[in-house]
């Protein structure tokens, strides 16, 4: 299902950063990089952080508690492939931001 992300809008996130974002009550990770937007999972697996709050290095999103990288195009994190961020499609649609969600 695909659900409208409110109160943020494609040109509101600068290239190259990340951000939390809310969708049904769950925390989610939006970040944009060279253009494209990804969503992640919110909670960094394997820690207590959130994603969200992370610094990026390119496409990798660097969680600010644990210090795991997480490459924002399919999850995966870059010094330890068994632990892997969920990711979501997105899509922009007249200036509106949508993710699907499972339902």
């Amino acid at each position: 299902m695909w659900v409208q992300v409110k109160r943020i809008q494609p040109d509101q996130l600068e290239d190259g950063t990340i951000r939390r974002i809310e969708v049904f009550g769950n925390r989610m990770a939006l970040a944009r990089v060279e253009g494209e937007f990804f969503v992640l999972e919110g909670r960094t697996p394997g820690g207590p952080g959130q994603l969200g709050d992370g610094a990026m290095e390119g496409h990798v999103v660097v969680c600010n508690v644990t210090g795991l990288g997480f490459d924002v195009r399919d999850g995966v994190c870059v010094s330890n492939s068994e632990l892997v961020a969920k990711t979501f499609a997105s899509r922009i649609k007249k200036d509106r931001f949508f993710v699907q969600v499972d339902e």
